[in-house]
């Protein structure tokens, strides 16, 4: 199986998800110990929530992967 990537970014992509890993071990923990781990609908949760996902899904996913890694999501 021949792979488009080279090895630099393979470990680089494999740090990512090291990244990710543990930035959703801390985002579990602060959930937990601010909110039990409930849902709610207060200003503060989802103000918790959004940023998780931007800190998460945007700044780790797309901006180290597109900028980082080198990986090119339209091909």
């Amino acid at each position: 199986m021949q792979s488009d990537l080279s090895n630099s970014q393979v470990k680089k992509g494999i740090v990512i998800a090291a990244c990710f890993l543990l930035l959703r071990l801390i985002a579990a923990q602060l959930w937990n110990s601010w909110f039990g781990g409930e849902y709610c609908l207060s200003v503060p949760f989802l103000l918790f929530l959004f940023g998780i996902f931007l800190v998460i899904s945007v700044g780790l996913v797309y901006v180290d992967f597109t900028r980082w890694v080198g990986v090119d999501l339209k091909s």
